[in-house]
């Protein structure tokens, strides 16, 4: 799903960074929506805490691939 990218001056929550504990299907639709929002965008890449989640996990855009990292 597209989410909206939060933007500066938005000041984000002490929660944010927190470390991902459970790789289960929440984290794969966080994956997801990344991707989603990626491509909707015409991005190279995105962190969670910009479309919302506190967690710490970034999606890179390498051609037609993407590199996911988590924590």
């Amino acid at each position: 799903m597209i989410k909206e990218i939060i933007q500066y001056p938005t000041v984000m929550s002490l929660d944010f960074g927190g470390p991902v504990r459970h790789f289960d299907d929440t984290l794969l639709k966080l994956i997801q929506d990344l991707k989603d929002t990626i491509e909707a965008n015409n991005l190279n890449a995105l962190a969670a805490f910009q479309i919302g989640s506190p967690l710490a996990v970034i999606v890179i855009k390498q051609n037609e691939d993407f590199l996911e990292i988590i924590n």
